[in-house]
């Protein structure tokens, strides 16, 4: 799992294995998905939910373009 974006704190990771839709992880800590910018899971407080968020919109589309390099690469993804 390739840390694909450090930015504030954060380090957004993607798993070359993983499902869809297409999501970040920030370590164990949250995961959204890139789309919606909705986290299917967190257990950060509401300040580090809304820094993430800034974050990842901020930086979708490199996200995004991860996603689909690394999934691409395994012959799955998008």
């Amino acid at each position: 799992m390739p840390v694909v974006l450090r930015v504030g704190g954060f380090a957004f990771k993607i798993f070359s294995n993983d499902h869809d839709p297409p999501h970040v992880h920030a370590g164990k800590r949250c995961k959204m998905i890139l789309s919606t910018l909705v986290m299917t899971h967190s257990d950060m407080n509401e300040s580090e939910e809304a820094t993430a968020v800034r974050i990842v919109a901020a930086n979708r589309e490199v996200l995004e373009a991860a996603w689909a390099a690394l999934h691409e690469e395994k012959g799955g993804g998008e």
